[in-house]
C-alpha cells in the first residue's frame, strides 16, 4: 500500500516514528514539513490530499497540532474524506463507516505510543460498505441532484424513487397467488397449467398497453421435440466362445437421455482400466482405442489403504467425482464410446431412474449446433457385468486386477469382445410459447434492454403439485410489476429513451430452451441489445442468510462490462441498501450457477446480464415451494433494485460498453 504523509511542525518526529514503524509493510511518500520550524499547515494538507486525490497513493496521513486545519485543507479536495482520530477505536471506524482515505492525527493530544496505534488500525481496517455507503455517497455529493428535485420536482432521481416505490409487495402477492395456485398445475412447459400462466401473463401486458411484439401477439412459438424414455438394448459377445450377454436398460445398464447414437452395431470393446491418464499412472499405454468401446472402472487407482497414488489433490477430485474427465480423454483418443463400471450400479440405477424414465424436451433445429462439449456416448453397468465378460475373454478376475493396481502394477488390458446398441426413440414434436411484452424507447428507440425471467416449473410429480412459488413465479411477477412501472412512467410521460422488452421465457427447467430459443430467433437484432437482466428465485432466504433477509446474489454483472456492474452498485447504494453477495460470480463455484438461468443465453453472444437469485432451499423443486412461504417486501426490493438498475440502462446517453471477457469456463 502507498501512502502520502505530511504536516506542521507540530509533528516531524512521530512523522518519521510512524514510516519507521510501517515502512517495511508500506510505501512512503514524504510530503513534509521535517524541522521544528514554524510553517503554514495547509502547504503540506494539500500536498498530500493532492496525492490521494490523483490517485498517486491509496491512503493519506497528516499531523498538525488539533488535526483540524489539516482535516478542513484535505476535505476541500474532490474525492477526499480526512478524518480526526485521537483513539485507535475512532480511527477503525472512520475507515468502517466513513471510508475516509486521510487519517488527521491531533500531535499534541495524543502520545507517540498513541498515535502508532491509531495509525496501525487506520491501516488494518477496511469500509463494510452496505448502508454506510449510501451516507458516503451523499458525502461525495450524489444526492445533490436528489435535494435539487425536492425543490423542482423535476429531477431524475425523483422520478426514479417515485417510480420504484410502485413495486409493492402486495401486487407480487396479487399475481402469484394465481400463476402459483394449483389450478395451474405446476406450470410444467407443454401443458395446460404452462398455457394458462403464458395466456395470464400476455393478458397483463396487454392490460398495461405494452406492443406485441411482431404487432399481432404476445406469444413467440418455441417449437420442441417432446422425447419419451427409450427402448433399448446392448450386447456383447465376448471370449473364444463367443459368449453373449444381452443387457437390457435400466435393468443393466444406462445411458444418458439425449444419445444420438440409436445403433451401433459389434464394435470392439476394450477394457483400459481406471481410464485415466496423468502423471504417474496411464491407462491407455500402448493402447489404440479409435473407434472402441472403451470400458473403464469408476473411481481412481489407490493402494491398499484407500490412497490414491496422486501428489495434486485438485487432479485427483478431477477424476474421481464425475465422469466427465475420462469421458474427454476418450472422446480425445478417438474412442466411439465409453461404459463406466460403478461398484453399486443398483443404487446409481434407482437415483438416476425417475429423471431417466420422464420425458424430456429438446429444441426443434434445423441444424446441430456447435459445440465444443464432449458428445461420446457414455453408458453405466455394474461390476458384476464386467465380471462376465472378464471371465469370458480370459482376463484375471476385477477383484485382482484391482488388487494388482494397490501394489502399482500395470492392471491387465485389451480386448474384451465386442459391443452391440440399439435404441427406438419416442419423439413427437410440440409447441410452447415466450411471453413478449415490448415497451419503445424514445430517442434511442433503436437499442433495447431485455428483462426476463422463466414461468415454467416442473408440474406434478408422483401425483404431486409443485407450484414453484419461488422458482421462479417470484422472478415473474416481478417482471411483470417492472413492466407495470414502466409503463405507468411512459404513460405519464417519462418513458424509456431505449426500448426494452419484458419477457417471460418457457422452458427454463428443461435446459434453458425458451431463452434458447430466442438467442436464435432474436425479435431484435441483438447487437442492439444493450444487456440482459434476469430474475430467478428471490422470494425466499437460503441457510447462508437465515439471519438477514434483506441480501441479492448478483452473477454475471462484471463479466462483460465494467460499466453495468458499477451501474448496479450505484444502483443499490443510492436507492435500496441491500446486501450484494457475489460468492455465486466466482469463476470455480461448484454450483455453476452462472450456467443455469435464462441469462446464459444472453451472454454467450456477448451481452452483458445480471442474474439476481436468492439462492436454493428446502422446498427447492419440492411441493413445499407455495406461496405462503414467499417474503414478499423482500421480493419487492430486490425488484426496486432492478428497476433502478434498468432506468439507468434505459435512459443514459451512451449505451453501456462491453470491456471484458468472460472469465468463466468455456464449457458448462
Amino acid at each position: 500500500m502507498q501512502i502520502s504523509i505530511g504536516g506542521d511542525h507540530a509533528g516531524p518526529e512521530l512523522k518519521q516514528r510512524i514510516i519507521d514503524r510501517f515502512g517495511s509493510d508500506h510505501g512512503f511518500i514524504n510530503r513534509g514539513t521535517d524541522t521544528l520550524e514554524s510553517v503554514d499547515y495547509p502547504d503540506f494538507a494539500h500536498a498530500v490530499s493532492a496525492d490521494v486525490e490523483q490517485g498517486d497513493v491509496d491512503l493519506g496521513i497528516l499531523i498538525c497540532g488539533s488535526a483540524n486545519g489539516v482535516a478542513m485543507t484535505a476535505n476541500k479536495h474532490s474525492g477526499v474524506r480526512a478524518g480526526i482520530a485521537w483513539t485507535p477505536e475512532i480511527a477503525s471506524l472512520a475507515r468502517q463507516h466513513n471510508d475516509a482515505n486521510v487519517l488527521c492525527i491531533p500531535a499534541r493530544f495524543v502520545s507517540t505510543e498513541q498515535a502508532l496505534d491509531i495509525v496501525e488500525a487506520f491501516l488494518k481496517s477496511d469500509f463494510e460498505g452496505g448502508r454506510h455507503a449510501r451516507r458516503v455517497a451523499k458525502i461525495a455529493g450524489m444526492w445533490v441532484a436528489m435535494a435539487c428535485s425536492v425543490l423542482t420536482g423535476m429531477a431524475q432521481d425523483s422520478l426514479q424513487m417515485r417510480y420504484g416505490a410502485e413495486i409493492r409487495a402486495e401486487d407480487l402477492r396479487s399475481h402469484l397467488e394465481v400463476l402459483a395456485s394449483d389450478e395451474y398445475e405446476g406450470r410444467e412447459t407443454g401443458t395446460r397449467g404452462a398455457e394458462m400462466a403464458a395466456e395470464y401473463i400476455a393478458d397483463y401486458f396487454a392490460e398495461l398497453g405494452l406492443v406485441r411484439y411482431d404487432g399481432e401477439t404476445y406469444f413467440q412459438e418455441v417449437q420442441l421435440n417432446k422425447n419419451q424414455a427409450p427402448v433399448a438394448q446392448a450386447q456383447v459377445v465376448a471370449g473364444k466362445k463367443a459368449q453373449v450377454d444381452t443387457l437390457n436398460f435400466m435393468e443393466e445398464f444406462v445411458f444418458y437421455p439425449g444419445l444420438d447414437a440409436g445403433q451401433m452395431t459389434a464394435l470392439p470393446l476394450v477394457f483400459a482400466g481406471y481410464g485415466v491418464q496423468t502423471a504417474g499412472w496411464d491407462d491407455y499405454s500402448g493402447l489404440d482405442v479409435k473407434g472402441q468401446i472403451v470400458v473403464v472402472l469408476s473411481g481412481v487407482p489407490t493402494d491398499r489403504s484407500g490412497d490414491g497414488y496422486f501428489n495434486d489433490a485438485s487432479e485427483e477430485k478431477r477424476w474421481s467425482e464425475s465422469s466427465e474427465a475420462k469421458r474427454a480423454l476418450a472422446a480425445e483418443l478417438g474412442a466411439s464410446g465409453l461404459i463406466v463400471v460403478s461398484p453399486d450400479y443398483a443404487t446409481l440405477r434407482s437415483r438416476m431412474k425417475p429423471w431417466l424414465m420422464r420425458e424430456s424436451l429438446t429444441l426443434v433445429r434445423e441444424e446441430a449446433p456447435e459445440s465444443d462439449e464432449v458428445t461420446l456416448p457414455l453408458f453405466i453397468t455394474g461390476e458384476e457385468t464386467l465380471e462376465r465378460w472378464l471371465d469370458w475373454a480370459g482376463f484375471k478376475s476385477l477383484a485382482k486386477l484391482k488388487s494388482r493396481a494397490a501394489k502399482r502394477s500395470e492392471m491387465d488390458r485389451g480386448l474384451l469382445g465386442t459391443w452391440s446398441f440399439q435404441q427406438q426413440a419416442q419423439r413427437t414434436q410440440i409447441t410452447a410459447h415466450n411471453v413478449l411484452g415490448y415497451l419503445p424507447g424514445t430517442d434511442l428507440a433503436d437499442e433495447l434492454l431485455v428483462i426476463t425471467a422463466h414461468y415454467d416449473h416442473v408440474g406434478i410429480i408422483d401425483g404431486e403439485i409443485h407450484n414453484g412459488a419461488d422458482d421462479d413465479g417470484s422472478g415473474t411477477v416481478t417482471v411483470l410489476e417492472l413492466a407495470s412501472t414502466f409503463a405507468k412512467a411512459a404513460a405519464d410521460g417519462h418513458g424509456p429513451r431505449r426500448s426494452i422488452l419484458f419477457m417471460t421465457v418457457v422452458g427454463e427447467e428443461k435446459g434453458l430452451l425458451g431463452s434458447e430459443w430466442y438467442a436464435d430467433h432474436p425479435v431484435w437484432p441483438l447487437d442492439q441489445t444493450v444487456a440482459n437482466l434476469n430474475v430467478d428465485m428471490i422470494g425466499r432466504v437460503d441457510d447462508a442468510h437465515s439471519d438477514d433477509e434483506r441480501y441479492v446474489y448478483l452473477i454475471g454483472s462484471d463479466k462483460l462490462s465494467t460499466e453495468l456492474h458499477e451501474i448496479s452498485e450505484a444502483a443499490n447504494a443510492t436507492y435500496t441498501d441491500l446486501a450484494l453477495d457475489y460468492t455465486f460470480n466466482a469463476p470455480d463455484d461448484p454450483n455453476r450457477f452462472y450456467y443455469r438461468s435464462d441469462h446464459y443465453n444472453f451472454a454467450k453472444n456477448g451481452i452483458p446480464v445480471i442474474f439476481y437469485f436468492s439462492g436454493v432451499h428446502e422446498d427447492y423443486h419440492k411441493p413445499g415451494d407455495d406461496v405462503e412461504k414467499i417474503l414478499f417486501e423482500k421480493t419487492a426490493e430486490i425488484g426496486r433494485l432492478i428497476f433502478h438498475t434498468a432506468w439507468d440502462l434505459v435512459n443514459r446517453d451512451a449505451r453501456i460498453e462491453v470491456d471484458r471477457e468472460n472469465d468463466f469456463p468455456a464449457d458448462r
